[in-house]
């Protein structure tokens, strides 16, 4: 078995009201040893203490921070994304939530009405793994990181290459499911220089030139 993400395209849906998507990226399996995302996990939440995992928005932005520190601190290790959609944000059902009640992702009852969420995620061997402190303890299988917030409503996945910040949107801002790939428009000369700026800019009312150096500090000192 080469790729996990094969037979998860045939099997359509991995949870029973979770549908996966037929232009899902396929993700490299890694040959490290499944206790590798346990210390990834444990980096994540010891050393990237500048993000707030509590916070029920910015999910983008952590996953992003993390699979960027993951890289180059571990570049032998393959990484993507996984996105969870609730069903009513795809621009493909629209139409049919003009007259249908929506059903958000939740977590625990203390982020609700959650569009989407989304997580990194690594494969080894016939697991897949998803690194996600904002809504776990430790690695989890993917089956169980859908389940923890869309375990009563409708949703849809999708995973990614790591390098996408964020999800393609049609002209009424809904996520554009039915396109096969999507454009990157996260390019930066300096991608340090810009997700300091985007952390600065989520987590302080105004931009701070102080804030932001410091979080260009924080990223260069982890990352070497």
């Amino acid at each position: 078995m080469k790729y996990l993400l094969l037979i998860l395209l045939l099997t359509g849906y991995i949870y029973s009201q979770t549908e996966y998507s037929a232009y899902s990226d396929t993700i490299g399996v890694n040959g490290q040893a499944p206790g590798v995302s346990d210390s990834l996990f444990s980096m994540a939440r010891g050393e990237l203490t500048f993000l707030d995992f509590n916070d029920c928005s910015n999910c983008p932005l952590r996953a992003h921070v993390m699979t960027f520190i993951f890289s180059r601190r571990n570049p032998e290790i393959k990484t993507g994304k996984v996105w969870l959609f609730c069903d009513s944000k795809r621009s493909s059902k629209r139409d049919i939530y003009k007259t249908r009640k929506p059903q958000y992702l939740s977590y625990k009852n203390i982020c609700s009405n959650w569009l989407f969420h989304v997580a990194p995620v690594i494969i080894f061997g016939s697991d897949t793994v998803v690194i996600d402190p904002s809504t776990q303890s430790s690695p989890v299988m993917l089956k169980e990181w859908v389940k923890t917030i869309s375990d009563s409503s409708l949703s849809f996945l999708i995973v990614k290459n790591d390098k996408y910040y964020s999800y393609p949107k049609d002209e009424y801002d809904f996520f554009n499911d039915i396109l096969p790939r999507w454009v990157n428009t996260y390019s930066f000369e300096n991608e340090i220089d810009a997700i300091a700026r985007k952390l600065t800019i989520a987590y302080n009312p105004i931009f701070d030139p102080v804030k932001f150096q410091f979080y260009r500090y924080k990223l260069n000192s982890i990352i070497q």
